[in-house]
């Protein structure tokens, strides 16, 4: 691991999750037993200016707050990390806490439970406003993972309404994402980015009503899955799950919904993490069906 902060691990029987215990929350590398292929990115090289100092990418899984603002989104996280043994029954898991930022005062933590029967882990995501105003946010979990594969978001293709009538899918575009973007491939069943390293973003997002995205790379299927509310608000006109890419890493993003959080209140998002190994390598000539084929065997 190249960063520059230290970094310890988390095991199961099935799984090695390696966390920043000095900064964060960061999740930095994720491994199935007896493999020594990192499942999550690594990019310590990445790094910009904000207005409160420079905010290092780092690369893995972080929590950020939605929506996305240049004032308040990237804030710096390299101190002060907080890291405590909590007892998830029947084994321990952590807490990595995170002190409230200088320009939101709100605090954020991960809590990491690895289940020790399969290679599975639960995320919960909290932010508490520790200031004196209420914040509206939410919670959004941004998984950074390795270019090479295909990532995967799901459309419901079922009736949402007893007639039919209403619509039951959407896709959000943002600035820099273009429909003839030969990374995007939009189906009947969902979206698949491909991730090939272009210097252009593209990013998607929709309502995913059957609350999962994934990613197939290599002969390895990792799949994130959360919550789906639909009498909810969500920020990004709707949006529960997005996916960005561009040269050097993918990243499947989930996102509670937006909660005005009042001095003291606390929002939390839950996320399941499952790495399964596929029977074969990825192949380049796999159709888009048999790729969602793959997902759904998967998650059975």
């Amino acid at each position: 691991m190249m960063s520059s902060h230290p970094v310890n691990s988390i095991h199961s029987p099935f799984l090695r999750l390696d966390y920043l215990s000095t900064a964060g929350p960061r999740l930095v590398g994720l491994y199935l037993s007896g493999s020594t292929d990192n499942l999550l990115v690594e990019t310590p090289d990445i790094s910009w200016n904000t207005p409160y100092g420079v905010y290092h990418l780092v690369g893995g899984h972080r929590l950020w707050i939605a929506p996305e603002s240049r004032l308040f989104t990237a804030v710096p996280d390299d101190q002060g990390l907080g890291v405590t043994e909590i007892g998830y029954s029947p084994h321990a898991g952590l807490r990595l806490t995170q002190p409230p930022d200088s320009a939101t005062r709100i605090g954020r933590s991960i809590d990491i439970y690895l289940d020790p029967a399969s290679p599975t882990l639960t995320l919960t995501h909290c932010l508490t406003n520790a200031g004196s105003q209420p914040f509206t946010c939410a919670a959004w979990s941004i998984t950074a993972l390795p270019l090479g594969g295909v990532a995967l978001l799901p459309f419901t293709t079922t009736n949402v309404d007893a007639g039919g009538l209403q619509p039951n899918r959407s896709l959000v575009l943002w600035p820099y994402t273009h429909l003839d973007d030969p990374r995007l491939l939009i189906r009947d069943m969902g979206c698949l980015l491909h991730t090939d390293p272009l210097r252009s973003a593209c990013k998607i997002g929709s309502f995913d009503r059957s609350g999962w995205l994934g990613y197939i790379w290599k002969d390895y299927f990792f799949c994130k899955q959360f919550s789906a509310q639909t009498d909810l608000v969500y920020a990004d006109q709707m949006c529960n799950a997005e996916i960005y890419v561009k040269d050097r890493f993918v990243e499947l993003e989930s996102l509670s919904s937006l909660a005005t959080l009042e001095p003291g209140a606390t929002l939390t998002h839950v996320e399941t993490w499952r790495i399964r190994r596929l029977p074969y390598p990825l192949d380049a000539t796999s159709t888009p069906e048999s790729l969602f084929a793959i997902a759904q065997d998967a998650l059975k």
